[in-house]
Order: structure tokens, then sequence, then C-alpha cells
């Protein structure tokens, strides 16, 4: 939960092929980040399917803080990832998308 694209607030999780050895602290962890960045991929991949260009990601908000959800952004979503500095980058976005919607 609380990540919105795609929006699917329904959705359930499964975890395959786990064995006594490989079911550890660190592989669980991995596995969590590993489906939240799943979510943003299906939203890159949205993009593409619609003919937008997809060159980098830019990561912002809590999961940004994260070390694991950097290292494993680009290798999940197949482009560099960039971490900018925090910011009002939501608020941001938003006036940039209103100045080019009035032109």
């Amino acid at each position: 939960e609380g990540e919105r694209t795609p929006d699917l607030p329904g959705a359930t999780a499964s975890l395959v092929g786990m064995t006594l050895a490989s079911t550890t602290r660190e592989n669980l962890a991995r596995a969590a980040v590993e489906g939240m960045l799943g979510g943003l991929a299906a939203g890159v991949r949205a993009l593409r399917d619609r003919g937008v260009p997809v060159r980098r990601a830019i990561l912002i908000g809590g999961g940004a803080r994260s070390e694991a959800v950097r290292l494993i952004a680009p290798e999940i979503l197949g482009v560099p990832v960039i971490v900018p500095e925090p910011l009002e980058h939501v608020a941001l976005g938003a006036a940039r998308q209103a100045v080019h919607a009035l032109g």
C-alpha cells in the first residue's frame, strides 16, 4: 500500500521459491524493496507503452532515503536513478505542470 502508480488497492503479494536456506531476514527485506519497486516499474512500462521515452528515474520521498531502494532501483527500473536533495518536489512538479498546461 502507499504507491499510486499503478492504482491497485486490492493487490496481493506472493513469496515463491522459499526454502529454509533462502528465507533469511536479508532476502525477505530485499523482496519487500523489490516488490515496492516493481510497482514503480509497472508505471515506467505504462509510460513506455504509450510512447513516452524513459531515460532516467528521479526518486523522491521516504523511499529515496533508503540505501537499499537507491541501490536496487536502477536494476528493477532499468534506467539510471537520480536522488535529488530533499525539497518540496511534488509541489514544484505540480507548479511546473500548471505552467506547461497554461502555456
